[in-house]
């Protein structure tokens, strides 16, 4: 028996992407609706009883968090809400697992994402649902810090950074955090950080009279020689080099 869903969002043209682009019938799910306001979803919410409802954070009247909260309060089992939302903003992330939530994902979701999502949610919703329902919090929990994480050192690579004081910062547990970092980016926390940091390196090269000195410090390497290694074991040759070859251009 299929699972049924509810869709809501106030802007049409995501709720058509996510019928076309998600792999539905694959996963065992069929759309009942597509609601562009909350009230209304919540209307019908009460009267289908879906499995599941995918709503946007953000709505007038009622949010995708008030949503959900309005709709634990109803007598009976409730649906596994999926937060769909264009803000990485881990309040958002935080209010969403207080209240439950399955997961909380950032648009636009590519179809691959979109395939491992649903079978995660058939999962659930399947007979081992009681003993699923730990983990899949857990798991939500650990990628919405995750993505918290990243939106950090995107603004911080310049400091010095550590993954365990910022997995105490974002409350995971440091080997979980480095399983998890490892699984979302495809690299580990230095790796990552180092390429970030090298990625910005190139651009102050190109763009800006800063010396090669300034430019380590500024994105968060201090050691002048040890920055000079780090860039060329990154791009093959070194940053002065790097800085002639773009001059040339």
């Amino acid at each position: 028996m299929a699972h049924r869903v509810i869709l809501v969002d106030n802007e049409p043209w995501v709720l058509t992407y996510l019928v076309r682009q998600f792999p539905w019938e694959d996963y065992h799910f069929t759309v009942t609706a597509q609601c562009s306001s909350s009230p209304e979803a919540y209307r019908l919410i009460r009267e289908q009883r879906p499995d599941a409802v995918f709503t946007d954070i953000r709505m007038p009247e009622l949010s995708g968090i008030q949503l959900m909260e309005k709709v634990r309060q109803l007598e009976g089992k409730s649906p596994l809400f999926v937060i769909i939302s264009g803000f990485a903003d881990f309040t958002y992330a935080q209010q969403a697992l207080r209240l439950g939530a399955f997961d909380y994902c950032l648009k636009p979701i590519d179809p691959e994402t979109a395939g491992d999502l649903l079978k995660r949610l058939d999962e659930a919703l399947g007979p081992e649902e009681a003993e699923a329902q730990p983990e899949t919090a857990g798991s939500f929990h650990g990628n919405a810090s995750i993505q918290a994480i990243l939106q950090y050192i995107q603004g911080h690579y310049c400091e010095k950074l550590r993954l365990k004081d910022l997995a105490a910062k974002f409350y995971l547990n440091p080997g979980y955090c480095s399983t998890l970092f490892v699984k979302a980016t495809g690299r580990t926390f230095p790796e990552y950080l180092t390429a970030l940091r090298v990625e910005r390196a190139c651009g102050l090269l190109r763009n800006s009279s800063l010396s090669i000195s300034e430019i380590a410090s500024a994105v968060g390497i201090d050691d002048y020689f040890y920055f000079g290694k780090v860039f060329k074991k990154a791009t093959g040759i070194s940053p002065g080099e790097y800085r002639k070859k773009g001059d040339a251009k």
